[in-house]
């Protein structure tokens, strides 16, 4: 196999969501795709599979944000599965609790961009048009700076051709329908 000079990247990416960029992240910025398949097989063959159907498919992005400020913690909790309140004569405190159960996502789901460090044009750009994010686990160490660890569940866009409903790689900031 012939080595392509120059088909090698190393790019790290800017992450912005519902239009904020999301600041510093750690580890890398992981995107995962799934392919559901059904096997097809018939009692005359066995156990061999003959073909397989596909279900349906999923991307889930992946990240650790560095820079949890204030409305960062906010940004994540409470434009997400949580939420906030103000105590009488009190400050605003952010949680996680039970007041969005049963609500559908994708009244939270926005915009996630993936655009390349210090890239010039959007042709390496991946724009996931409906990202619901869903905090995992924040820590806390010694030695280290605090981090969130933060997965953004993607949703078809139904306003778009079946082919891109999902996510684009490309210059997402043209008009797509």
């Amino acid at each position: 196999m012939a080595v392509t000079p120059g088909s090698f990247k190393i790019e790290p990416m800017d992450v912005t969501w519902n239009g904020t960029d999301l600041g510093a992240t750690e580890g890398g910025v992981e995107v995962s795709f799934t392919e559901d398949l059904v096997d097809v097989v018939a009692d005359q063959e066995g156990t061999r599979v003959l073909d397989a159907i596909r279900s349906g498919n999923s991307v889930e992005v992946s990240l650790t944000l560095k820079e949890m400020t204030v409305a960062r913690w906010s940004q994540m909790f409470e434009d997400a599965g949580g939420g906030s309140l103000t105590p009488g004569g009190g400050t605003e405190v952010v949680g996680f609790g039970k007041s969005k159960n049963f609500t559908a996502i994708s009244t939270q789901a926005a915009a996630l961009t993936l655009k390349p460090t210090g890239s010039s044009d959007d042709l390496r750009n991946l724009l996931f048009h409906k990202a619901y994010p869903i905090p995992e686990s924040i820590s806390f160490v010694g030695d280290a700076t605090e981090g969130m660890s933060v997965s953004f569940r993607v949703i078809p866009d139904a306003t778009l051709a079946d082919a891109i409903e999902l996510f684009v790689f490309g210059d997402g900031t043209q008009t797509l329908t």
